[in-house]
């Protein structure tokens, strides 16, 4: 698969998922290579920065979809 396909498929296990997911799981599961599931990982970055909605943070290995900060106090609004 290209990079653009993996980073789109990565996008969409991120959103599905809801939590974290192991970056190595990523890897393994879909039979690449650990370094391109980072690479793909850090586009995803690019694509969600700034004034997205969407944000794409990395931790301990794992990769997670979290809301742009910069909007908590709408998303609050609507959700509580």
């Amino acid at each position: 698969m290209d990079k653009k396909q993996l980073t789109n498929i990565i996008e969409g296990i991120l959103f599905v998922a809801g939590n974290a997911v192991e970056l190595k799981d990523i890897a393994e599961k879909l039979e690449v290579k650990l370094d391109d599931v980072k690479k793909a990982i850090e586009a995803l970055k690019e694509k969600h920065s700034k004034e997205s909605g969407i944000n794409v943070i990395t931790f301990k290995d794992k990769a997670q979809l979290t809301s742009n900060p910069a909007f908590a106090e709408q998303i609050s609004t609507v959700l509580n």
